[in-house]
């Protein structure tokens, strides 16, 4: 009983004594834990700072070409073949941050622009939009979906005057952006984008909304504008857009105002366009709409409607409607054969009927 009596005594002391043992290890491990810790933080920190120090390679420049032939034939139109593009990109790295782009078009032909008051010609120029000299911009990309770019480039307005040339629905874009050159205009200025979540932002300061592309702007009126597109991570292929541009001076004033929307899912990608603004004192509108359907992987069939309403001098006639019906055949991902059929109606003209099939390849 007196043995018994002992063990019963010992065995509160003895777990005692096994539970500072487990405490002072843990805590020994915590202390090492602690000490490697701070020895990997000191070698990151030094291998960051020679990193920094390191002096940058210079990167390959990387050069890429877009050609496109076409045949054209139509109401009014001379048969007969023409290279349609001959896009020349070159861009490269300047250091981690910055970027550079320098893209030429050697297939456009000089056209000269005229200025008109009361219908007599007052001046003639060099249609600076039909140079050769298309991009040239640097971007710096300091982080957190910012960019800066600096130089000529496209302005911020209208998703189909910003797609890719290279992946055109039709052999030509709509009214909006080929007559009233709303979208698909280059030109010189500051461009800053901020991509937060869903949205994408873009603010611009440039000389012009594309008239004075790859010129000196004489018009202290600079224009002002921006872009907010929402593309919702909850309705995977939706993209929903908002666009302005103002400024300029006296009869060179220029607004813009336009909205899109898309949504693709599968094989099928929806678009819609509209937008409106002012040239000087003539108001523009356009709209279009249009589908297109991926078949297979090899074939796409598409359909746009397209409207415009225009007080622009410069149009024989601003009223006109347009239907087209295209179809492209891939042969892979770098060469494909498209063709487009084009009804316009006009308001006082006899309405043309026009057909393009357009050979691509890109290297």
């Amino acid at each position: 009983m007196v043995s018994l009596a002992l063990v019963v005594a010992c065995a509160p002391h003895a777990q005692e004594q096994s539970r500072e043992a487990l405490l002072r290890e843990i805590e020994a491990l915590r202390r090492e834990q602690a000490a490697m810790q701070e020895r990997f933080d000191a070698r990151l920190k030094a291998l960051e700072a020679a990193l920094a120090a390191k002096p940058v390679a210079a990167s390959p420049i990387a050069v890429s070409l877009l050609a496109q032939t076409r045949f054209e034939a139509g109401t009014g139109l001379a048969a007969g073949f023409l290279t349609r593009r001959m896009e020349i990109k070159l861009g490269g790295k300047i250091g981690r941050d910055l970027d550079w782009v320098l893209m030429f078009d050697p297939a456009k032909s000089t056209r000269l622009a005229t200025t008109r008051v009361g219908g007599v010609v007052t001046d003639v120029d060099v249609d600076q939009r039909s140079r050769m000299l298309q991009d040239a911009f640097v971007a710096f990309r300091p982080g957190g979906g910012w960019t800066i770019e600096v130089g000529q480039k496209k302005v911020p307005f209208s998703k189909e005057g910003l797609q890719p040339t290279d992946d055109l629905e039709q052999t030509e874009r709509s009214m909006l952006n080929t007559i009233l050159r709303f979208g698909d205009a280059r030109e010189l200025g500051l461009q800053v984008h901020k991509a937060m979540g869903d949205w994408t932002f873009t603010g611009a300061v440039l000389n012009g909304v594309g008239e004075t592309m790859n010129a000196r702007e004489t018009d202290t009126g600079k224009i002002v504008g921006g872009r907010a597109v929402y593309r919702p991570s909850s309705v995977p292929g939706l993209h929903v857009g908002l666009a302005a541009m103002s400024g300029g001076l006296s009869d060179r004033r220029r607004e813009r105002l336009g909205g899109e929307l898309a949504y693709r899912r599968g094989p099928l990608t929806l678009t819609s366009e509209l937008a409106s603004g002012f040239d000087g004192d003539a108001r523009s509108f356009s709209g279009y709409g249009s589908a297109r359907w991926r078949v297979g992987s090899r074939w796409e069939v598409a359909g746009r409607f397209d409207r415009m309403n225009s007080e622009l001098a410069s149009l024989s006639d601003g009223n006109e409607t347009q239907w087209t019906l295209g179809a492209i055949y891939h042969f892979d991902d770098k060469a494909r054969v498209q063709a487009s059929l084009v009804r316009r109606q006009f308001r006082s003209l006899p309405h043309r009927d026009a057909i393009t099939v357009q050979v691509q390849a890109k290297f």
